[in-house]
């Protein structure tokens, strides 16, 4: 789990410059871990929170667990991170970034999601190669999308064979060039 906090005044020396952050989870983060990984308590990180917090985010990848070993509903290790993440102080949103599902079926989806509910924040998916299908269209309506918080842009993409191409690419540019002038911040979401 990556938990990210931005505070004021970072933001405000960083203003006249963008910053695209792109996060792969394979390359960056696996909630497949051990139990040894969580975090016992709110206490472990609270004092390195700042009182000038804006807002923060958390990022998870992979949250189905064990590609070989299929569970209904998240990964235990994560899981058990809900009531830290949800104390976190001014936590807006979380972002799934794929392998939310061992696959997608119904049955997966309802067991995600019943645990997906824990949260206090939205959360949003960036669909991974085990996710994408009817289900999740019919769940979450797109593959990729933006939003933003402040004056930062979260960009949601679904890449194909580590590909971003035809509409998704365009979005992507067209999202880019529409928001750029107003944005302090890029952050680009994907699972490949």
């Amino acid at each position: 789990i990556i938990l990210l906090t931005f505070q004021s005044i970072i933001l405000n020396k960083l203003k006249t410059k963008k910053f695209i952050f792109l996060l792969l989870v394979p390359l960056l983060l696996s909630v497949g871990c051990n139990k040894d990984d969580e975090i016992d308590s709110i206490t472990q990180i609270l004092p390195l929170v700042s009182e000038n917090i804006s807002y923060s985010f958390f990022v998870a990848g992979h949250t189905s667990g064990s590609s070989q070993n299929h569970i209904y509903g998240l990964h235990s290790p994560f899981v058990h991170n809900i009531p830290f993440i949800n104390n976190y102080p001014k936590m807006d949103v979380g972002v799934l970034t794929g392998d939310v599902v061992p696959q997608p079926t119904v049955a997966f989806w309802d067991s995600a999601q019943t645990t997906i509910n824990k949260f206090n924040v939205p959360i949003h998916i960036a669909a991974g190669n085990h996710d994408k299908g009817n289900e999740f269209l019919t769940r979450f309506n797109s593959y990729y999308y933006h939003f933003t918080i402040q004056n930062d842009l979260f960009i949601i993409l679904s890449p194909t064979k580590w590909n971003i191409e035809g509409k998704q690419k365009e979005f992507l540019v067209k999202t880019i060039q529409e928001n750029q002038s107003s944005t302090n911040n890029i952050f680009i979401f994907c699972h490949e």
